[in-house]
């Protein structure tokens, strides 16, 4: 039986040598690790021969696995046990850590990208084509991962039953605030038990449990019907509980459909599936939404849409709206800032802060494409119904310095905001365009102070920055022959990422 000890430079669990029993060569951050090769620190001797070491590991594994189910039985009923998350997450010497890599540390050998915090910074979600992530993905398709940035350790989200390869393609990846569960959008048709009605030809979106490894299928009518037209771009709330989505079905609920993509959300608990995108009596709007969030509470959600029969909307220019799933109420926010950006031809992309408090969205260059963004960003307070930012005049202003991108591969470089701390106040992360027109990665505060990350940019370099909502940690995947996802800590990434 293998033997394992706690290595005194990573703290790693590291399997030892047969006859030396020394720690064996093990790494960190894709470096070999001071520990390898050490003599561990010895344990306490036996307390009783009665208690050999296959019964206490049996014993272990008993309390292990009741442990488990009460857990998943505490959580599956919407109270959450108090997890104990180590205080200080272990990222190697380096300022960058490679997240697309196996387990011992080497790089993924595919392309990878679009990560995805959970709250603690810890775990990190992500899509990959790489076929050395997982022995049970090396078909070369795109899979979802979720990274243990403390053990190193690589979680296979996108699985099909019984362990198999999944039989197309996963991306949209996104982690909940626990780090437990991974939502994605997939074609694949053996990713749930006996759900024989998915044929492979729409994205569907799914969520994955990685305590359990079971998946469920969320793209659903209430009667289970899967979703009739592409769904994506799945977000969860803040309690796991919800996951709002777009999709281009016609049968997720009841009512006239418009013909276009509209922003859906799934009720978990129940197993209900409302339209989002909607009038204050709940119908469908006259034109098409996506690029939708759903503030922590699950009761708030931010939708872009073209439709004209929302307040303020003009039929064919996308604006962002908020909608109390509560009352029905719809505001356009984004129509507070036409004289902040008078350039702009529509905003979208809006992202709440993880406590909800405050949503953040871009102007876009084109009104037909809101992947296309503009310069401007704008901050606004939810709770008060106002701008975060207010200039002299007690006008509402953001900030017109954003790098203009254009990507047409659903790249995305959405302005992501992180709650004040102890350590920081909140921060939003977005890209700015500097004089030589090259963008680079800032974080920058609601009073307009910057934290500039050193690492001068553009679309074909550094691609989808992500925060976790402490403001503590950063994430990006890199543009390359093999792009890959990286992640540090703030204060290390400010003092320059190479």
């Amino acid at each position: 039986m293998a033997q394992y000890a706690a290595c005194p430079d990573c703290l790693a669990r590291v399997e030892l040598t047969p006859q030396r029993r020394v720690l064996k060569v093990h790494y960190v951050d894709s470096k070999r690790c001071q520990g390898s090769g050490k003599i561990p620190a010895r344990g306490p001797k036996s307390f009783s021969r009665k208690f050999t070491l296959s019964r206490i590991l049996k014993i272990l594994a008993a309390l292990v696995a009741a442990a488990s189910s009460t857990i998943a039985i505490l959580e599956f009923i919407g109270v959450s046990p108090r997890k104990v998350e180590p205080s200080v997450i272990r990222i190697a010497s380096s300022p960058r850590q490679l997240v697309s890599s196996t387990v011992n540390g080497q790089p993924a050998n595919g392309s990878s990208g679009r990560p995805s915090f959970d709250a603690s910074g810890r775990y990190i979600a992500f899509t990959s084509d790489a076929t050395n992530l997982s022995r049970t993905a090396a078909n070369g398709e795109y899979n979802i991962y979720r990274k243990d940035r403390l053990s190193g350790k690589v979680y296979l989200a996108s699985h099909g039953v019984n362990g198999a390869p999944a039989n197309g393609v996963s991306q949209f990846p996104t982690i909940c605030s626990s780090g437990r569960y991974i939502a994605f959008a997939s074609s694949a048709t053996n990713l749930v038990r006996g759900q024989s009605r998915v044929n492979g030809k729409y994205l569907q979106v799914y969520v994955n449990d990685s305590l359990t490894g079971q998946t469920i299928l969320v793209s659903t009518n209430r009667a289970g019907v899967p979703a009739n037209g592409d769904s994506r771009a799945p977000m969860f709330n803040h309690g796991c509980t919800k996951v709002i989505f777009e999709s281009g079905a016609s049968n997720l609920v009841s009512g006239t459909w418009n013909g276009s993509y509209d922003v859906y959300i799934k009720d978990l608990l129940n197993n209900s599936t409302i339209l989002a995108s909607a009038g204050v009596s709940g119908q469908f709007l006259n034109s098409g939404s996506t690029h939708a969030a759903i503030n922590e509470a699950g009761t708030v959600v931010a939708f872009t849409s073209w439709a004209s029969d929302l307040p303020g909307g003009e039929l064919g220019r996308p604006a962002v709206y908020l909608r109390d799933l509560q009352s029905g109420r719809v505001t356009n926010v984004s129509s507070a800032y036409s004289n902040f950006c008078p350039g702009a031809k529509g905003f979208s992309w809006p992202n709440f802060s993880p406590d909800g408090h405050y949503l953040v969205f871009t102007s876009v260059n084109s009104p037909a494409n809101p992947d296309f963004r503009g310069k401007c960003v704008l901050v606004w307070n939810v709770n008060k119904g106002a701008s975060a930012i207010i200039g002299a005049t007690g006008k509402a202003v953001g900030w017109d310095d954003a790098c203009v991108t254009g990507v047409n591969n659903g790249t995305t470089f959405a302005p992501i905001m992180s709650d004040a701390t102890k350590i920081h106040p909140r921060l939003i992360l977005f890209t700015i365009s500097g004089k030589d027109r090259i963008c680079s990665i800032v974080l920058r505060d609601l009073n307009g102070n910057d934290i500039p990350i050193k690492s001068q940019i553009n679309i074909h370099q550094i691609l989808e920055p992500n925060i976790n909502s402490s403001g503590d940690y950063l994430s990006w995947d890199v543009y390359s022959r093999q792009q890959q996802v990286y992640a540090c800590k703030v204060d290390r990434c400010a003092n320059g990422l190479s």
